[in-house]
């Protein structure tokens, strides 16, 4: 297959058309073949069937020349994997009184976000950096200092991502 002109394809949802799509090149294997990586998303059981035929069909319906080329013409080198998304979900330690002492929790603990919007790394690394930044303290001050700076970390990308599911009106959850 040649070389398409284009390094990543990305579809967001819309309240028109919540079918989320994803295509993003990959390193070639090792005779230099281009890779591809293809994702689909759905709200309100909307979901792809985890089968070759059924991404194919996705893929002509989003109306993505790209990603339904690629669909068509492609060879899978793996079989299709479906991972289902419930909710995002957002724990707010900062505000609890008190946090057990040696303990510190981050990432998906604090925050989980709707794959779609591949933000969940980002964030985590940057609280990595939070967390290198309050190591400096110890016992209940430290984690008090490490949740007020992951809360503000997690903020935006948090309203971004839950704020686009929720313009969504097959997304669940409480509109703000």
């Amino acid at each position: 297959m040649a070389r398409p002109a284009v390094a990543a394809v990305i579809g967001a949802a819309t309240t028109a058309f919540p079918r989320p799509a994803v295509l993003l090149a990959q390193e070639p294997d090792a005779a230099g073949q281009m890779r591809w990586v293809a994702g689909f998303g759905g709200y309100a059981g909307d979901h792809v069937e985890p089968t070759v035929e059924a991404i194919a069909k996705r893929a002509r319906e989003i109306n993505s020349p790209e990603i339904a080329s690629l669909a068509e013409s492609g060879e899978s080198i793996g079989a299709p994997a479906r991972y289902l998304f419930e909710h995002s979900q957002r724990r707010r330690f900062e505000r609890m009184p008190r946090f057990p002492a040696n303990f510190l929790v981050m990432g998906d603990a604090l925050a989980s976000f709707n794959p779609v919007y591949v933000q969940g790394m980002t964030v985590v690394a940057c609280e990595a950096l939070a967390l290198q930044q309050a190591i400096g303290g110890s016992g209940p001050l430290m984690a008090r200092q490490f949740f007020r700076d992951a809360a503000r970390i997690i903020d935006t990308p948090w309203q971004m991502a839950a704020g686009s599911d929720l313009q969504i009106s097959q997304a669940h959850g409480p509109r703000p």
